[in-house]
């Protein structure tokens, strides 16, 4: 009969009622109550990073209409689309590229905002991260919609 061998003797000893995850259910003493892993911490920060992602598209917006971008037409394009239910190739691109430059610069800076918080490392990597996912985000998101939108005449 075939059977398995004893533990060997250096074995933790079992510890009852879940002993994987009791290291993440306390709040360790190096570190606050925010940083915890609890159900209302994690969506707090969620909604902060949402919150960040959108202050980081309006930024990358006013950079756009600072950039000798001509969004009077952008609008009226999409106005005279919306009156006749039809978008062509030239919206559909121009509505890709601002949907995909708010969603890019959402989920760097949720990203951003979450290893702030989680992730264990020193301050300044942390610092660095909440700044430069976010910025990185805002850089893809702005190459996107420059890529797309048209300029205004003489530039």
């Amino acid at each position: 009969m075939s059977q398995l061998p004893p533990p060997p003797p250096s074995w933790p000893p079992a510890q009852p009622g879940g002993a994987a995850w009791a290291p993440l259910t306390p709040a360790a003493p190096d570190r606050p109550a925010w940083r915890t892993a609890k159900v209302g911490w994690v969506i707090l920060h969620i909604v902060i990073g949402l919150g960040i992602g959108v202050g980081v598209f309006f930024v990358v917006m006013l950079a756009i209409a600072a950039g000798h971008f001509d969004l009077q037409t952008v609008d009226a394009m999409l106005k005279a689309s919306r009156a006749s239910n039809y978008l062509g190739p030239g919206e559909q691109r121009i509505l890709a590229a601002i949907g995909g430059g708010f969603m890019v610069s959402l989920a760097a800076s949720v990203l951003g905002w979450l290893l702030f918080v989680y992730l264990r490392a020193g301050t300044v990597v942390r610092i660095i991260l909440v700044i430069a996912l976010p910025l990185a985000g805002a850089a893809v998101g702005y190459a996107m919609m420059a890529a797309a939108l048209p300029k205004l005449a003489g530039y």
